[in-house]
C-alpha cells in the first residue's frame, strides 16, 4: 500500500515558517509547491511552483482537486507544500484537503508555526 503524502499548509502571513520548512528539505526528497491564486512567486521560483487560479476554498477548489489528483497519480512525492494567499481561506481549504477522497493519499500538516526564517512573499 502506498503511504500518504504529507501536505503542509501555509498562509501568506507565515512566510517565515514557509522559508524554514523549505530550507529544511532534504536534498534527496521530491517536494512540490502549490501556490494559490495571484501570490508573487519570485522567492519560490527555484522550486518550480505550480500556480492554480482562484482560491482553494471556493473558485479554485476544482483546480486544486484536479491538480492534486494529477500529482498523486503521476509521481511519487515526498511532500506537497500548499501556500494560501490568505488565512481567511484556511478553514475551508483544510476541509477540502480532509475530504474522504484524500484520506488515503494525503496527511495534512497544519503546524508551520514551529519554524522560523525569512522570505518576503511581497517581493516582485
Amino acid at each position: 500500500m502506498t503511504m500518504p503524502v504529507p501536505l503542509a499548509v501555509f498562509t501568506r502571513d507565515e512566510h517565515e515558517a514557509l522559508h524554514e520548512a523549505l530550507s529544511a528539505r532534504p536534498a534527496d526528497q521530491h517536494w512540490r509547491v502549490l501556490v494559490e491564486g495571484m501570490l508573487p512567486i519570485a522567492p519560490l521560483q527555484s522550486l518550480d511552483p505550480i500556480v492554480f487560479s482562484g482560491c482553494a476554498c471556493c473558485t479554485g477548489q476544482i483546480a486544486l482537486k484536479v491538480l492534486l489528483q494529477r500529482l498523486l497519480r503521476t509521481r511519487r512525492l515526498d511532500r506537497i507544500v500548499l501556500l494560501l494567499s490568505s488565512s481567511e481561506h484556511l478553514t475551508q481549504a483544510l476541509d477540502v484537503l480532509r475530504d474522504p477522497q484524500y484520506v488515503k493519499w494525503l496527511t495534512v500538516d497544519r503546524t508551520p508555526n514551529t519554524f522560523s526564517g525569512q522570505v518576503d512573499l511581497n517581493e516582485k
